[in-house]
């Protein structure tokens, strides 16, 4: 019967604390800063993943193909990246942004365009 008090307590608890995200007890950063930092990241990694995948169509003709699926694999694992760093955010209790608009100010790398791929790997 112990376990069965146990397993009621736990409930209870999780249900009290519900509001506070997927954090534990001992959980001291402020929440909604940490929310900001991982929205910048999700940015970085939003632009990334559009960079890679464009420079992935640009790398054009025979020569190129391997270039071209290394490029669309960066750009995946940048979309899981920014899949986690989402997930993440909403387990804090934050909304993750990836609001078109601001995307550029926030991320890290700059997005540029460039007409070939070897003007863009000029500009890295």
């Amino acid at each position: 019967m112990s376990s069965l008090r146990d397993i009621q307590a736990i409930r209870k608890l999780a249900a009290e604390r519900f509001e506070q995200g997927a954090t534990t007890v001992g959980y001291v950063a402020d929440r909604q800063a940490v929310a900001e930092l991982l929205n910048d990241a999700l940015a970085t990694e939003t632009v990334n993943a559009l960079r890679y995948r464009r420079d992935g169509f640009m790398a054009a003709g025979m020569h190129l193909i391997r270039v071209a699926h290394a490029l669309r694999q960066c750009s995946d694992d940048a979309w899981r990246y920014a899949a986690a760093l989402a997930q993440r955010i909403v387990e804090l209790s934050g909304i993750p942004d990836f609001a078109p608009e601001s995307l550029p100010a926030r991320s890290h790398p700059e997005h540029r365009e460039g007409a070939s791929l070897q003007e863009r790997g000029e500009q890295n």
